[in-house]
């Protein structure tokens, strides 16, 4: 297979990485509600009969707009609250895809090399493949998914550690240590109508990279994200 054909079979995978990691987010998000209104509506019953014991309400009608107007007003907002939060775990960093984008960004890597290496061997300008993906974390620094914290305080996901610091929340000014490979983003993930949506990848930390905190930001609840450069 020549170094061409390497090239694009590289671009397609990660093409398909791509198109799996959104897959993935919109089948979640669409899974949490409609098991939510499922619940819903298990309830229901024993909700009417809140209503008309504690309103006093005669007539049908009335209940049905009492009930109508409960959920509109109550129950839909807190479905697209729990949506947003149980997705936004799956959205901020999928471990498989994002190891998935890192190897196929070490393949692209090793291709270039190599050519490098065989162009110098046999005295030939050397032909470099597409660029599929920065590994490198760009000299400007970016943003990138510190973890998630529950409402105990425990963190059950995280991908730094604060240098001299213990469990609590990263603030400006921390020097963070990288525990694992880490998407750098273009800014934020930000939570529209299709979902949440991740800006697009500029580079990968990996473990042992240090970055010095810039900014951070809560999300949703509990998932935490922060801006950075790199740091020494």
């Amino acid at each position: 297979m020549s170094q061409e054909e390497i090239a694009r079979t590289l671009e397609g995978l990660q093409r398909d990485v791509d198109k799996l990691a959104n897959e993935a987010v919109k089948r979640l998000a669409v899974e949490m509600a409609d098991e939510r209104i499922a619940a819903w509506e298990k309830r229901r019953l024993s909700l009417i009969l809140a209503i008309l014991a504690l309103f006093g309400i005669a007539s049908y009608a009335a209940l049905t707009d009492k009930v109508a107007n409960y959920f509109v007003e109550s129950v839909k907002p807190r479905i697209a609250d729990e949506v947003k939060k149980k997705t936004a775990f799956v959205s901020t960093q999928d471990p498989a895809i994002s190891d998935l984008r890192t190897q196929v960004a070490d393949l692209s890597q090793n291709v270039a090399e190599f050519s490098k290496i065989l162009a110098d061997a046999t005295k030939t300008k050397p032909v470099a493949p597409p660029r599929i993906v920065s590994t490198a974390a760009p000299a400007g620094g970016g943003y990138a998914f510190f973890g998630v914290r529950d409402a105990s305080g425990q963190w059950t996901e995280r991908y730094f550690d604060i240098d001299g610091d213990g469990d609590r929340p990263p603030k400006a000014g921390d020097r963070l240590r990288a525990t694992g490979s880490v998407n750098i983003r273009q800014g934020y993930i930000v939570y529209a109508d299709a979902g949440w949506v991740n800006k697009p990848s500029i580079g990968v930390l990996r473990r042992g990279d240090l970055v010095r905190v810039n900014e951070v930001r809560e999300v949703v609840d509990g998932f935490w994200w922060v801006s950075f450069t790199p740091d020494k």
